[in-house]
């Protein structure tokens, strides 16, 4: 989260890191807000999340990946997470069983940046912004890969394979 934050500033981004632990990783590391998840629909109001943001959710538990699905009740234009393809299909079902549409599961982009064989923090960082800023310059986040549905026929059904052979 604070690789991504700082190379988002970096590239233009003015970038609030929302810590839900207490106390902060590291308060020096650009702006670091600590919040239950719980609170995230109100964090998120308070921060005035508009078509104009753009979310990152990187938690060290799948569960709070999951409940910072508060970011669908937005109108951010760009809303990622990290992680595999195999996190992304148990998100969709989280996602349904929360009773929220195709539509709205389909804005979420997961795995999180650009296909580079990044590895390390900053490396991930790197994908992730070039990511965000390809929705920023191309004007729209559907236009994104990464989900099952949004690639090209062939990517689409290598990712569903692997999805299927559950790995």
């Amino acid at each position: 989260g604070r690789a991504v934050s700082l190379a988002a500033e970096q590239a233009g981004f003015l970038a609030t890191l929302i810590h839900t632990m207490e106390p902060p990783p590291d308060p020096a590391a650009g702006k670091v807000r600590c919040h239950p998840v719980r609170e995230l629909p109100q964090v998120f109001t308070e921060l005035g999340v508009d078509g104009s943001s753009y979310i990152f959710i990187a938690t060290n538990d799948h569960l709070q990946d999951f409940q910072a699905a508060a970011a669908l009740q937005t109108g951010a234009r760009y809303i990622s997470v990290l992680g595999s393809s195999r996190k992304r299909l148990a998100l969709e079902k989280y996602l349904a069983g929360q009773n929220f549409s195709a539509a709205l599961i389909d804005r979420v982009i997961s795995p999180a940046g650009l296909e580079i064989g990044a590895e390390t923090p900053a490396e991930i960082a790197v994908s992730i912004v070039a990511q965000m800023i390809q929705v920023r310059r191309s004007g729209d986040a559907e236009d994104i890969g990464h989900r099952l549905g949004g690639g090209t026929v062939a990517t689409d059904g290598l990712l569903q394979t692997i999805a299927a052979a559950g790995r």
